[in-house]
């Protein structure tokens, strides 16, 4: 069975055979890396940060507006991404039950796996799972142990790293200790967590970046960031899903203290090769980082949940022994 879900057996499958559904950045960037050799092969419904990721990685303007039935009612196969955002890509799983057409989905992060595929009550499994990297492979497994699971090449963080290393040489910068251009990845946790300081109901995101702010000259004694007037800048870069102007007011605050801004780079790849060290909750980001050999920080402040990504190598702005 799991045979028909490998890449190669989806590679081999003739044009417009495969309907492609994504919203979401972070599996749609797998997706498209996987499929860029082979655009002709699928036929796309897209929405959100997915338009512009497919459209930069198959290297022209594709069609990503074709209705669930036009593309799904043709396919062979479905292959979905697994977002927060929408609901574009549960609809689409439904669909192709419905239809008898068998489905797979890309999980792209390590938490919330179940929650992923409900909505209104209703979960949809696909038929297979895929995913780029051995912690998300146990994990899904765990979760999910009647259905296949594969284990696919990160051809997309493979691709990052090589043009993080190329950015590098380019400039001549490796990332330097003590630190002195910060870079903050941030993401939408949208929710409050229980208990902030003076019982401030702030969402997630928000009091990451507080807390981080408070820990910087902590830090900055311990000799992991530079001296204050020796940094260079503190760029906050938000994910692809946020709205613009979101961070405005945060940062007119902490500008009166702070070197922090807005991050400008076009692409992650530019702010990595840019970076001393990097910041953030639990976003996918935090991870690209790590494996392009910036030191990496979770910045969740001890009142907030335990941090779901399950890689070494992090650090955590709470532990004292850091500090």
């Amino acid at each position: 069975m799991m045979n028909k879900y490998t890449l190669d057996a989806i590679l081999d499958l003739s044009a417009n055979s495969i309907a492609i559904v994504a919203c979401d950045a972070g599996s749609a960037s797998h997706i498209a890396s996987w499929l860029a050799k082979r655009p002709s092969l699928a036929r796309f419904r897209l929405e959100g940060p997915a338009v512009k990721l497919f459209e930069a990685a198959f290297d022209s303007s594709i069609d990503c507006q074709h209705s669930l039935t036009e593309i799904i009612g043709g396919s062979k196969i479905v292959i979905t991404g697994t977002g927060w955002s929408s609901d574009l890509e549960h609809r689409a799983r439904v669909m192709a039950s419905e239809l008898g057409i068998p489905s797979v989905a890309v999980l792209d992060h390590w938490c919330n796996y179940r929650e992923r595929f409900q909505r209104n009550g209703r979960e949809q499994l696909p038929d297979a799972l895929w995913v780029a990297d051995a912690e998300a492979a146990a994990l899904a497994a765990a979760e999910f142990p009647n259905v296949p699971v594969l284990q696919l090449p990160n051809q997309w963080l493979e691709g990052l790293c090589r043009t993080v290393q190329v950015l590098r040489s380019k400039t001549n910068h490796q990332p330097r200790r003590p630190a002195r251009r910060l870079l903050y990845l941030l993401e939408p946790i949208r929710v409050p967590w229980s208990q902030g300081p003076g019982g401030v109901s702030e969402a997630g995101e928000i009091q990451g970046l507080h807390y981080w702010l408070q820990q910087l000259p902590h830090l900055i004694d311990q000799g992991w960031v530079a001296p204050q007037l020796e940094l260079e800048a503190l760029a906050l870069r938000p994910h692809p899903s946020e709205p613009a102007g979101k961070y405005d007011a945060l940062i007119a605050e902490a500008a009166t203290s702070w070197p922090i801004q807005l991050d400008r780079a076009p692409a992650l790849a530019e702010a990595l090769a840019w970076a001393d060290a990097a910041f953030g909750c639990e976003t996918q980001a935090l991870v690209s980082a790590m494996e392009c050999n910036v030191p990496v920080w979770c910045t969740i402040p001890p009142w907030g949940p335990t941090c779901r990504l399950p890689h070494k190598g992090i650090m955590y702005l709470h532990d004292s022994r850091l500090l």
